[in-house]
């Protein structure tokens, strides 16, 4: 909670939504050059995309919902967001000729073409992605032997995570599959008001003091030189996957499980932490008979939906189908902690999509990391314990609960600083800052400014 936090808020003007906006034209000199409709930027530019999302889904689409980005507005807020008029240029018509085959409505036709996706085939593993055949991850076999070496030799292993949902959902899966495998296992994710993100050797050392042989990670380490050459001073192998950019040379582990390593091209390139994880989940299980229909890697693919969607990872390839094999299994997902979660936050798993999870699952297990300790966060997505579920789903709520509080009184007090001094609004970039503003919620505070005030 202490120290000085800082937040920027830069670069989000309407140039970089990613469509083209031009000054309205004078019609009296300048007669319908082209097609146009004149929206408040803010507003139309979001229900536009959820249209075309929802089109490009076949999901269906809550009309209502249309007219909330307006109606939640504040007093303060409305001539600022619908005074901000922007003339939107139509995009070129795109030849979805080559698409004729699947004949689909021509707007969602043009609609993939101009995404990249042009054939057929691309296009139907677009729009049924729950029909992609698994791909295995290239290289992966040196990771599965060190670990099926750890089983057989009763070695003890400590999976290493993060404290975000994707951290946390990593974690889970590795966890519990080195478990059905029969592993001795722990696991550890630092705490974020204590340490960071990464792999630390203050940590390192009272987990290796007690024994631990193999390190494996999940959401981190492909820059954890130093972390990693401790480990292997003391003769302890690590296998890392994770899915950050690599620095210019990679750490010194037994095996390392990245996407950032394959091509761009790759099916498998997009996947986020939890991806990876349930990649080397996929190919343990596969390695072991022994556990042959009484626990799968299919079992995890409710975990996986939570992570990449919570991650923000980019939907194509087998991540998009991942994403929606995992929201299939999460309407009948058996983990208790979720059901549990659900249940206290009043939400329908029958029905859920992936809203539910970016609005409603995401900022409750988030809400660990950011105010205490993500640990827990493991322990309720495992437990079979009814009584642990509830307790730690309890807790959860009740944290989500302060960190809505949290946001609300840093955004207040930011705003009050513009106010305060609104020369601040004339700078390129917003720079505000309080001793007292906890650090795992100043982002969420930053992105409102964004929004907000498109710098």
């Amino acid at each position: 909670m202490g120290g000085i936090h800082t937040f920027y808020s830069a670069g989000h003007s309407p140039s970089n939504t990613g469509r083209s906006l031009q000054p309205a034209p004078n019609r009296s000199t300048n007669p319908e050059p082209f097609r146009s409709i004149s929206k408040p930027f803010s507003s139309s530019r979001s229900f536009i995309d959820k249209i075309l999302d929802r089109i490009i889904r076949r999901a269906p689409y809550n009309g209502q919902c249309l007219l909330d980005p307006i109606r939640n507005l504040t007093p303060d807020t409305q001539p600022l967001i619908l005074g901000c008029m922007a003339l939107w240029l139509d995009p070129p018509h795109a030849d979805a000729s080559p698409l004729a085959p699947l004949n689909l409505p021509p707007l969602i036709a043009q609609t993939l073409v101009r995404r990249g996706i042009q054939t057929p085939d691309s296009a139907r593993a677009f729009l049924h992605p729950d029909a992609l055949p698994s791909t295995p991850f290239p290289n992966i076999e040196p990771a599965v032997e060190r670990i099926m070496e750890a089983i057989r030799r009763k070695e003890a292993v400590c999976v290493w995570g993060d404290f975000d949902v994707d951290g946390q959902t990593s974690t889970t899966v590795l966890v519990q599959t080195l478990r059905a495998l029969g592993a001795d296992v722990m696991y550890y994710i630092p705490i974020r008001g204590r340490e960071s993100h990464g792999v630390h050797i203050e940590s390192l050392k009272p987990i290796l003091d007690n024994g631990i042989s193999l390190i494996v990670t999940c959401d981190t380490g492909i820059t954890a030189h130093e972390a990693i050459d401790y480990c292997t001073s003391r003769g302890v192998d690590v296998v890392i996957t994770d899915h950050h950019d690599p620095a210019e040379t990679l750490p010194n582990a037994k095996a390392i499980i990245n996407p950032k390593l394959l091509p761009e091209e790759h099916t498998l390139s997009n996947l986020a932490g939890v991806g990876v994880a349930y990649k080397l989940a996929e190919a343990l299980f596969s390695q072991n008979s022994t556990v042959a229909g009484k626990t799968s890697a299919e079992d995890l693919l409710d975990l996986v939906a939570l992570g990449l969607i919570a991650d923000v990872a980019l939907l194509q390839g087998e991540t998009r189908s991942l994403a929606q094999k995992g929201i299939h299994a999460l309407h009948n997902t058996k983990r208790l902690g979720l059901k549990t979660m659900a249940e206290l936050s009043g939400t329908n798993l029958e029905t859920l999509t992936e809203e539910t999870i970016g609005f409603t699952f995401a900022p409750r297990l988030n809400a660990l990391g950011r105010l205490s300790d993500a640990n827990p966060a493991v322990e309720l997505l495992i437990t079979n314990n009814p009584a642990r579920a509830h307790v730690l789903a309890a807790q959860i709520e009740g944290l989500n609960a302060q960190r809505r509080l949290l946001t609300s009184n840093v955004t207040a007090a930011a705003e009050a600083q513009l106010r305060a001094n609104p020369q601040l609004l004339t700078e390129p970039a917003i720079v505000l800052s309080h001793t007292n503003w906890p650090g795992g919620v100043v982002g969420i505070v930053a992105n409102r400014l964004v929004d907000r005030y498109h710098k």
